[in-house]
């Protein structure tokens, strides 16, 4: 158990700047996001770092987008990556299944996140037929509204502890990991910890929240795997001032501010 680095693919044209804004004006959306995945993974490849898809910011560009998208988890699987589809999906009953199943089947990611206050039986139930992929399951998000439902109680006990219970008497607690941000780590109580052994946390924050790498966490890392997610500020900001040239020269750089966050 250890810290990775979780590259988070972020593609907005918000934050293009430099090389990117000019290759995204000059190639259009469905090419340009083809060659930035392409990129982005192979930096993955060379850190040994995960990639995490956020779906929203392809989805926003239709057909283009999904396309894109299937295109380059496909390539992400070519390299052997580890592949998240942040999708943040749930529902019940035949939907959950086709979330499932076009998140396992048809894109082909390893693990998707998921949220669980629609309820998690539905979900269990359905994860029994894919017993190579994971789920992560929103947990203590980063968001500072976040906790005043996350950790409200339920029961005379906080949501957060009956969801871990829950999974971690379930068939598929070997197959569950959990996002906790950062910033709320400290949030965690021991008993909530000891729930967290031994699984995946995603854990975003670094970067632009802010959230820094206590020694709470570090002990903590030696029995969980803590995997660091970062997007805009290893992908998108400060492009410009790198002045990078070429797609070579992205990847160059992608790598070096992904190898920046581990501690």
């Amino acid at each position: 158990m250890t810290f990775k680095v979780c590259i988070g693919l972020d593609p907005n044209p918000k934050y293009f700047e430099g090389f990117l804004n000019q290759k995204f004006v000059e190639l259009g959306a469905k090419n340009f996001l083809i060659q930035f995945g392409r990129s982005i993974a192979d930096a993955a490849k060379v850190t040994s770092s995960l990639v995490k898809f956020q779906s929203a910011f392809y989805e926003r560009f239709g057909a283009d987008g999904y396309l894109a998208l299937e295109e380059s988890i496909a390539y992400c699987k070519q390299k052997e990556l580890y592949t998240i589809l942040d999708a943040k999906r749930s529902d019940i009953g035949s939907t959950m299944d086709a979330y499932l199943d076009s998140a396992f089947n048809r894109l082909g990611v390893d693990a998707l996140t998921v949220v669980p206050w629609i309820g998690l039986d539905f979900l269990i139930d359905a994860m029994v037929s894919y017993p190579n992929r994971e789920i992560i399951i929103v947990g203590l998000s980063s968001n500072s509204d976040g906790a005043a439902f996350q950790l409200a109680s339920v029961g005379g006990e906080p949501a957060l502890d009956h969801i871990l219970t829950l999974i971690e008497r379930s068939q598929i607690s070997h197959q569950t990991g959990f996002v906790v941000g950062l910033t709320s780590f400290s949030k965690l109580t021991d008993g909530q910890l000891s729930l967290l052994k031994n699984k995946k946390i995603l854990m975003p924050g670094v970067g632009f929240q802010g959230g820094e790498i206590s020694k709470r966490l570090s002990d903590f890392s030696r029995q969980a795997s803590i995997l660091l997610s970062a997007s805009r500020s290893v992908t998108l900001v400060g492009v410009a001032e790198a002045q990078i040239q070429s797609w070579s020269d992205y990847t160059s750089w992608v790598a070096r501010q992904a190898t920046s966050v581990l501690p």
